[in-house]
C-alpha cells in the first residue's frame, strides 16, 4: 500500500456561522481540552493512571470491528468516536501513549487512529509496540506534516497518514476502507 501527506481541502456548507460541515471542522477549530491530564482540572493530586475511555458500543456484541483512537485532544478523539459508533465500530480512546499500549494490551483490535504528536511519546512508537502484540491496520492524523514525518510513517507501517486539519470524513473513508480490506 502506498502513503502520502493529504492536505484536504474543506467543503463548505449551509449550516449559519461556519464554512465546513461538523464532519470536517478541522481539530484546530475545535474547542481544546486536554486529554493527558484525564478529565477536567481539580485541586485533588494528579494520579499515574493513564486516561482511557473504555468502549463505546455500536452493537451488543463483539462482532463489531473494534477501533484505539489515540489522540491528546479530547474533542477531536470524541468526534472520532462519534462517527465510528454511527457506522458499527466499537472504539476505545486513549489520550497518551502508555494507556493506548494498556488498551493495546488487554483488548484485540481491528483499526488504530492515532495522532503523531502525543504527550509522552509518538505514534509511530505506539505503532511499533502495538503491532508487536496484534497485527492491524493504522491510520496516522496529525498536525505535523514534513518529509521526516511522512518518511518515518512509512517506515513504521502506517496504511494512511492525514496532516491536519485534515478531514474526519475522508479519515473515516479510509477506516472503512482498510476495516473492508481485513
Amino acid at each position: 500500500m502506498s502513503i502520502s501527506a493529504t492536505a484536504l481541502e474543506q467543503p463548505t456548507s449551509d449550516r449559519p456561522g461556519t464554512d465546513l460541515p461538523a464532519t470536517d471542522l478541522p481539530a484546530t477549530d475545535l474547542p481544546t481540552k486536554d486529554l493527558s491530564t484525564n478529565e477536567p482540572p481539580t485541586n485533588e493530586p494528579p494520579t499515574n493512571e493513564p486516561p482511557t475511555k473504555e468502549p463505546q458500543s455500536a452493537t451488543s456484541t463483539r462482532l463489531a470491528p473494534r477501533a484505539l483512537v489515540v489522540d491528546d485532544h479530547v474533542d477531536t478523539a470524541e468526534l472520532f468516536q462519534m462517527l465510528l459508533i454511527k457506522k458499527g465500530i466499537d472504539v476505545v480512546i486513549a489520550g497518551t501513549l502508555e494507556a493506548a499500549l494498556a488498551a493495546a494490551r488487554s483488548n484485540k483490535f481491528d483499526i488504530l487512529i492515532s495522532d503523531i504528536d502525543l504527550p509522552d511519546g509518538s505514534g509511530c512508537d505506539l505503532l511499533e509496540e502495538v503491532r508487536r502484540l496484534q497485527t492491524l491496520p493504522a491510520i496516522a492524523v496529525s498536525g505535523l506534516g514534513g518529509e521526516n514525518v511522512l518518511k518515518r510513517c512509512k517506515a513504521v507501517g502506517f496504511d494512511e497518514l492525514f496532516v491536519k486539519p485534515a478531514s474526519f470524513q475522508r479519515v473515516l473513508d479510509a477506516t472503512l476502507r482498510l476495516l473492508s480490506e481485513r
